[in-house]
């Protein structure tokens, strides 16, 4: 399977707390939650040096990160398994929480890459990767992070009182 897609993600926001040890990260916080087969837990690695944003993981500690994989697939069609492996690593550092993902396709022409506005992927005839931070773990708020292949970011703020999509964080 040849390595198509790539999306390296830097988020620097104070509100954006990261738990280092991942070991308690899913409590049972909804509970007889039917639609989550299964709870995954990863853990973020602490490094020594930042990361060079460009698209490509050439540093060596990428390698040494925790991989997440085997994910669900969300749309079009939810809670199937994805169709291609896909391969997710986070870190931080005092400054910033760092995540990688290496998506494969056996078919990179096929990769929708619609071009547009920030905010509105949804818009789009686009593929794209959503990274989703619950920093409080209580099913209340989240920070969504969404790039395409061609680079075009979305990112929402979600809390009881809704969604906020005017919300723009400070990312690569």
């Amino acid at each position: 399977m040849a390595k198509s897609r790539l999306a390296l993600l830097r988020i620097i926001s104070v509100a954006l707390l990261v738990v280092p040890n991942a070991t308690n990260a899913w409590p049972g916080i909804i509970s007889g939650d039917t639609t989550i087969k299964s709870r995954k837990v990863i853990e973020a690695l602490r490094i020594d040096s930042e990361p060079k944003i460009d698209g490509y993981l050439d540093e060596p500690f990428w390698q040494t990160l925790p991989v997440a994989g085997d994910f669900t697939e969300y749309s079009p069609v939810n809670g199937l398994k994805a169709p291609f492996a896909t391969e997710v690593r986070f870190a931080y550092d005092d400054v910033a929480f760092y995540a990688s993902a290496i998506l494969y396709d056996p078919y990179p022409d096929s990769i929708c890459h619609e071009m547009g506005k920030r905010d509105q992927i949804e818009l789009l005839n686009t593929d794209y990767i959503s990274f989703d931070i619950l920093p409080y773990n209580d099913a209340l708020n989240m920070y969504e992070f969404k790039v395409t292949p061609l680079g075009l970011q979305n990112d929402t703020k979600y809390s009881v009182i809704g969604q906020d999509i005017n919300w723009d964080a400070v990312w690569e």
